[in-house]
């Protein structure tokens, strides 16, 4: 949270960002707590914990393994609490694992929609390694797969399009 604080503060977005340290359970509850005030915000980034228990070793640095180690409602409460903390129409935008496409379709459903679904590649020949997603609250347009975006060449090198997006000079999604 720190990190993010200075990082909105270098950018010039300290009075247009709010960085949010809470329990995502008790977030996403509709009597959750005051701050952040509940349809507030316009935009919600997360990334939350998407290392399955059971599939991963877990830290024995007990920040760490919270960080990192999801059960299986861990995505559904990011949802329902960036849910509580958006204005209608404000979207939420979220980074999970592909293999975690159906249970992030059914945290979404009845609560957000026009999902853009971005994969993420290595190299053009492996398999996404993570998923982007925007979503709207309160629309129910169906779901739309992104081109996806290739990290890197065959060769290693950088390619164009991710250059550009780490660079600042192009978008994820359009």
């Amino acid at each position: 949270a720190a990190l993010a604080r200075q990082n909105a503060a270098g950018n010039g977005m300290s009075d247009r960002c709010a960085i949010v340290e809470a329990d995502v359970r008790t977030l996403g509850k509709p009597a959750g707590p005051a701050e952040p005030a509940a349809q507030a915000a316009d935009l919600v980034i997360a990334n939350p914990p998407f290392n399955a228990r059971a599939a991963h070793q877990t830290s024995p640095q007990a920040r760490r393994a919270t960080a990192h180690m999801a059960d299986g409602d861990t995505l559904m409460d990011w949802v329902l609490a960036a849910y509580r903390c958006l204005k209608p129409g404000g979207q939420v935008g979220l980074i999970l694992r592909p293999a975690d496409l159906a249970t992030l379709l059914d945290a979404l459903a009845g609560r957000f929609g026009a999902a853009e679904l971005l994969p993420v590649h290595a190299r053009a020949d492996a398999p996404a390694v993570r998923l982007l997603v925007r979503a709207v609250k309160g629309r129910r347009t169906p779901p739309a797969i992104r081109p996806g975006l290739i990290l890197a060449e065959a060769d290693g090198r950088t390619t164009v399009t991710a250059d550009a997006v780490l660079r600042g000079e192009a978008g994820l999604i359009p």
